[in-house]
């Protein structure tokens, strides 16, 4: 099923717009609901959740990856 939500989306090139990050820089923070797929063009995106006491990384992405807040995207709720 994603394949071809994803095909669909390739062959709609006016659903895409070019984002740059700066190191350092958020895609987006907790809390945010974020309705968006991001392609990895170049370099890489870590994504992580901060508890009182630490950091957990859940996944990077690098060149060639999607990324999404899976919560945000297909529920339509705020990220975690």
């Amino acid at each position: 099923m994603i394949d071809e939500i994803f095909a669909e989306l390739y062959a709609a090139p006016d659903l895409w717009r070019p984002r740059t990050l700066n190191r350092n820089e958020f895609l987006s923070r907790a809390g945010e609901v974020d309705h968006n797929v991001y392609y990895v063009e170049e370099g890489a995106i870590r994504i992580f959740h901060i508890t009182d006491h630490d950091e957990h990384t859940f996944r990077f992405g690098y060149r060639g990856s999607q990324i999404t807040s899976q919560r945000s995207f297909y529920r339509g709720g705020p990220s975690e």
